[in-house]
């Protein structure tokens, strides 16, 4: 395999201390990668769609890799409201599933969880660009949570 190959499974693969990963996900190292290679990280992405992480699942989205959906819709169910959110935009991302936007607007405007729980969904919401989006981003720009308001401003 090429060096591509080596750092997509060292740095991306192997990646889980905060040290690794304060910079965000490594898009440019799935980008090094060769179309085969490519194929080969879906399947292992695929594989990982556990809900433990969400880096698999923006990977799979960044690659555009439409055979993840159905995976990815099983994540719809899982307990972690963020891991909800980030699942539903890549479906959309990869299908066009208008109603996954329901699912992410539901958890960025649900006031009984945390805010931690809704910042993710309030940062993908921004992705669907649609006049409902931008309607509860507006709404959630007086929210009581400093985060939640400043990362609904568009």
């Amino acid at each position: 395999m090429t060096k591509a190959w080596d750092a997509f499974h060292q740095k991306f693969v192997g990646a889980y201390s905060w040290e690794e990963r304060r910079d965000g996900l490594p898009y440019m190292l799935l980008d090094a990668l060769s179309a085969g290679e490519k194929t080969q990280a879906e399947e292992i992405l695929i594989g990982k769609l556990d809900g433990s992480d969400d880096w698999p699942i923006r990977a799979l989205a960044y690659l555009k890799c439409a055979r993840a959906a159905p995976a990815l819709r099983r994540l719809l169910d899982h307990k972690t409201m963020p891991i909800r959110a980030i699942a539903a935009t890549a479906v959309y991302d990869l299908t066009g599933d208008g109603t996954m936007e329901s699912v992410v607007g539901a958890i960025a405007s649900d006031t009984a969880l945390l805010w931690v729980d809704r910042l993710d969904a309030v940062i993908c919401l921004k992705h669907f660009n649609t006049e409902t989006a931008r309607d509860t981003l507006k709404a959630l720009q007086s929210d009581t949570n400093f985060l939640i308001s400043y990362h609904s401003r568009s």
